[in-house]
């Protein structure tokens, strides 16, 4: 390992050093940084990145002191290691280590504060940061109290957080004594926690409870209620010093039974769980699955403190699960948590945490900014973001009109929908050049027709960001409107007619399987014919979909058609079986090659076919191939010289797949 800059000597660094950008005098460090520019989810480089740093610091402590470049380097390293994970207890913790070593005590300490409030959740953090301010008396009586009350906020609920209460205690008995209100203020609360170490609290308890009024250990609503219950016809301070221990004693029991039970209950998830901590890669679905039943379980049965405290800390391991984060959001807005915090998790969980490829959680914080906080701009920023962020869904634009249609005039949404399709349309070219290469643009004719104007607000805003793979999804929208909504079948067949033959649907999954859809709804075989046809000889959809339409196809024929019918369109059944057929090869495929060329020159275009590998959109004009023949005819064993594949393109697999249109 190149840790050492010069191994001639440990002292300095090279004279050809670069002062302003250290990295590049480490090659192996060098290599690190960029392998994680390119993978930053890769936790095995991270680690050899850190252990590279915590080794350069240890070897070479003196020169990293006094090169603030290169001191500088060493923690901004760790920094965007924190910064982007921050539930990496343990990397924490390495890098107060290596801060303590550069820049001493207080640039340590610095680091834990950071981490505690980075990462709230983790006991072990907590621990480190109280045991180093209380060693070294770096804070006062009352700012440790305010200290530990947060930190028993955060994690006294976990299960196994008895390591935490221990030095809370101790910390009160130093400071202030077991005969204390503030010790026993400490004791009291966790006595109503369901912990692993319960029952020595509430021995610890029974040790101390006669040094106190009775007042002090049972609050005075519970007082009254149960004094009320044993001894109705005395008030709380006529009773005798016999009447109010049994009132503790009976009052205290039932608490005792009480967190046993809750214990024991929760001690039967606890003991299955697998993965608590964070890691770069996800958990299993057998630990997912653990924390989730955890979850119901607190959902029905604990406090809404115990479950929120739960919660917490299962999104730690399932940071990334989308699922997680979503059924957490639920609970909160149904116990109509503070609106704050429930923005704080929702911009925590799409920013930091759930991979940008899942929606559903973005889609739930554009409803919620729309519906709970009524504030329509920023459910619009989210909708438009997705959107531009997808350029090749067209779930998100779908989403986004729902969304408009609610919250708009309906009439308005629906013209603008049509105006950015036709504006699209206007720009957009007429279709595959012979070549092959992408089609000019369309020349703009002159004409007297008004032209598609998009003149809202938010339709303005919306138009950069569609794309020829989206925009079509409002015509789907519309339709989907017009027929179960507005119960309007022939309008809904108006709209998908009237766009069929443009080219920015022929290659439109969304369009073609919603018409298709509803015509068969419609039992309308003329039309679902016409589509499948259409779809074989000028669609530019996958072949397994149009395969797909074919099946689907000849069943609606087969269960919708007499049988005298069935005998004279026999030979066109029979081809759709062909068709569809597994074992068949795309040179079989009639249909593909009437959608090619008319006169089926067979050479040139079984050559498009092998390009297209059965997506007309894309061309891969590299495909590796194997040049020469394989003898079948003899044995392995009976061969001279058996023969190797000999490929060639190999050196161009990896070569970019073009799309037709992809320049628009």
């Amino acid at each position: 390992m190149d840790l050492i800059p010069d191994r001639k000597s440990r002292t300095q660094l090279p004279a050809h050093t670069n002062t302003k950008d250290p990295i590049q005098n480490f090659p192996q460090w060098k290599r690190y940084v960029k392998d994680l520019e390119d993978d930053e989810y890769n936790g095995q480089t991270w680690e050899k990145l850190v252990a590279f740093l915590e080794n350069l610091v240890a070897t070479q402590t003196h020169i990293i002191k006094n090169n603030a470049a290169l001191k500088t380097a060493v923690t901004k390293q760790i920094d965007r290691l924190l910064t982007r994970f921050p539930y990496l207890s343990d990397y924490w913790k390495r890098y107060v280590t290596i801060v303590y070593t550069l820049n001493g005590l207080k640039a340590s300490v610095q680091i834990l504060n950071r981490a505690v409030t980075a990462f709230p959740t983790s006991l072990d953090l907590w621990l480190d940061y109280l045991n180093i301010l209380i060693s070294n008396k770096l804070k006062s009586t009352a700012e440790l109290k305010v200290i530990f009350d947060n930190a028993v906020s955060k994690v006294g609920r976990q299960f196994l957080s008895h390591p935490l209460w221990d030095l809370y205690l101790e910390w009160e008995t130093k400071n202030f004594g077991e005969s204390s209100n503030d010790y026993l203020g400490v004791l009291l609360k966790l006595l109503k926690i369901p912990l692993h170490q319960y029952a020595r609290y509430f021995e610890k308890f029974y040790e101390i409870k006669d040094n106190f009024a009775i007042e002090d250990l049972i609050d005075e609503p519970s007082l009254k209620s149960i004094c009320k219950e044993y001894y109705p016809d005395s008030d709380v301070s006529s009773l005798s010093e016999e009447q109010t221990t049994y009132l503790v004693y009976t009052y205290y029991n039932n608490l005792f039974e009480s967190t046993q039970k809750a214990t024991n209950e929760i001690w039967l998830f606890e003991s299955e769980l697998g993965k608590q901590n964070f890691e770069l890669n996800a958990v299993t679905s057998e630990d997912f699955s653990k924390w989730m039943k955890y979850l119901a379980f607190s959902e029905k049965q604990c406090d809404t403190s115990q479950t929120i405290a739960l919660y917490e800390r299962a999104l730690i391991p399932l940071c990334f699960q989308e699922v997680a984060w979503i059924k957490y959001l639920n609970f909160l807005i149904k116990i109509n948590d503070d609106s704050d915090h429930i923005v704080y998790l929702f911009n925590k969980a799409c920013d930091s945490c759930v991979p940008s490829s899942e929606l559903q959680i973005r889609y739930m914080y554009a409803e919620y900014a729309a519906v709970k906080l009524k504030d329509l701009e920023k459910a619009n920023t989210i909708y438009r973001s997705l959107i531009s962020s997808n350029p090749s869904l067209t779930e998100p634009v779908g989403k986004y009109f729902c969304f408009l249609m609610k919250h708009k005039d309906q009439a308005l949404v629906i013209a603008q929908s049509l105006a950015c399709v036709n504006t699209f349309i206007a720009g957009y070219p007429s279709g595959k050049s012979e070549s092959g290469e992408p089609p000019k643009k369309k020349k703009k004719k002159s004409s007297g027709a008004p032209k598609p104007s998009i003149s809202d607000s938010d339709f303005k805003a919306l138009y950069p960001k569609l794309t020829y793979k989206n925009v079509t999804q409002f015509i789907v929208e519309i339709a989907k409107h017009y027929w179960l909504t507005e119960y309007k079948v022939k309008k809904t067949r108006e709209l998908l007619v009237q766009f069929y033959k443009q080219e920015i649907v022929k290659c439109s999954s969304s369009y073609w399987s919603f018409f298709f859809k509803f015509e068969i709804s419609q039992r309308n075989k003329t039309n679902v014919m016409n589509i499948v046809n259409y779809l074989r000889y000028q669609g530019q959809l996958p072949t397994s979909m149009i395969n797909n339409f074919i099946s689907i196809y000849t069943d609606f024929l087969m269960k919708n058609t007499s049988s005298s019918d069935l005998k004279k369109i026999n030979r066109e059944v029979t081809r759709c079986y062909l068709e569809v057929d597994e074992e068949s090869s795309t040179h079989m495929k009639h249909f593909l090659k009437a959608r090619l060329d008319p006169q089926l020159m067979e050479e040139s275009t079984n050559n498009v076919l092998i390009k297209e590998a059965g997506h007309p959109c894309a061309i891969r004009e590299c495909r590796p191939r194997i040049t020469n023949a394989i003898d079948f005819t003899t044995r392995l064993d009976e061969q001279e010289t058996p023969a190797h594949p000999v490929f060639t393109n190999v050196e161009k697999a990896n070569a970019a797949v073009r799309y037709i249109y992809e320049s628009i």
